[in-house]
């Protein structure tokens, strides 16, 4: 017998840097339920692509606009510099669902801080982790980012980008 669903439940979609925003897009899109979108990024120029979402700049100090490069320890700095106000915008939600690429950057660094803010709000966390094509030298980034991921989420589904292509 299958349980009711709760038709009103608060789901939040989440987008963690440029690979993330993206697909958040295509996400709102297709018409994904979810009572809100977030976009999170350090990268002002992607931030401001992303027309359907509330949008949240990280890092405004330390990045300055500007993209982390590649480096996951700056992303997850730039979402623990902000995590109060993540915090804030995960609120009340039952279901977190975070979209990241896992590159080396704000997603595979940042993702998992948001995961893990959003556990400690009580929320069940599902993470789509978008892997590095194959001809990308991101590999250790990828597996290091997922990794951490899967610690502080309660889902991760690995996605590899030729799929999404």
């Amino acid at each position: 017998m299958m349980a009711d669903l709760n038709p009103t439940a608060s789901v939040k979609v989440v987008g963690v840097g440029s690979a993330g925003l993206h697909l958040l897009d295509k996400l709102a899109a297709v018409g994904f339920p979810a009572g809100q979108f977030i976009a999170m990024d350090s990268d002002q120029l992607e931030l401001q692509r992303c027309q359907i979402a509330e949008r949240i700049q990280l890092g405004e100090i330390t990045r300055k606009g500007w993209s982390c490069s590649g480096d996951a320890a700056e992303g997850a700095n730039c979402v623990r510099a902000a995590s109060k106000r993540v915090a804030g915008k995960l609120k009340g939600a039952e279901l977190i669902v975070i979209v990241a690429g896992m590159g080396g950057g704000m997603g595979s660094g940042g993702a998992p801080v948001v995961a893990e803010i959003a556990s400690r709000e009580g929320s069940l966390v599902i993470a789509l982790a978008i892997e590095p094509f194959d001809l990308e030298w991101r590999k250790n980034a990828s597996q290091l980012g997922i990794q951490r991921l899967s610690q502080v989420s309660d889902t991760v589904v690995r996605i590899p980008n030729q799929k999404i292509m």
